[in-house]
């Protein structure tokens, strides 16, 4: 039996589980819908533990390990969103230890994003069709993700020069208090 995304089995294959295989634009789509769900749970804590701001070590230590469960959650999600991607391109899913080392994590995610899954079953099974909103999904998070980070990056520059010309007058302007010392000698004659 068909369905409007192409076979009955895709209806059955779960995103949240690590058995199955994602393409480019379901990985890209599952990673932007993932980055929305914690960027929208970090707001809604930030503002309810705000409000309820207090010098209480309970609800401190609540908020905190609300933030650290939901941190968890998101990497257990991005490490399974990995695996399936790996699975599409017929690698182990152990890669996935590889999104974890630094600088290494950014390349990683770059092939993931660029390296086109095999078209045939592979031993993990099936292609899996990518329906239309994840397609959406996926270019939107395609196009996002450089023009953030090149924010990032320029916002980060522009408080970095803020920094340097702030210290740069600071220290002008007490070298303008010192007042000159006289270097030259008196003699006595």
């Amino acid at each position: 039996m068909n369905t409007p995304h192409g076979p009955l089995e895709y209806s059955l294959n779960s995103p949240f589980k690590a058995k199955g295989r994602f393409g480019r634009l379901s990985f890209a789509a599952w990673s932007f819908v993932s980055t929305l769900a914690i960027i929208g749970m970090l707001l809604v804590i930030s503002v309810v533990f705000g409000a309820l701001a207090s010098d209480s070590n309970a609800i401190q230590i609540f908020g905190s390990l609300l933030l650290i469960a939901i941190y968890v959650t998101f990497l257990v999600f991005s490490v399974i969103f990995i695996i399936r991607r790996l699975h599409d391109r017929n690698h182990n899913g152990w890669f996935a230890i590889l999104f974890f080392i630094p600088i290494i994590n950014l390349i990683f995610i770059i092939y993931l994003l660029c390296a086109k899954g095999d078209i045939e079953t592979n031993r993990f099974g099936a292609p899996r069709a990518t329906p239309s909103w994840e397609r959406v999904m996926g270019w939107i998070y395609i196009v996002l993700m450089p023009i953030v980070v090149i924010l990032g990056v320029s916002s980060d520059a522009m408080m970095a020069y803020q920094r340097y010309t702030l210290h740069s007058k600071q220290v002008s302007d007490v070298s303008q208090m010192i007042q000159p010392v006289s270097t030259h000698n008196n003699r006595l004659s």
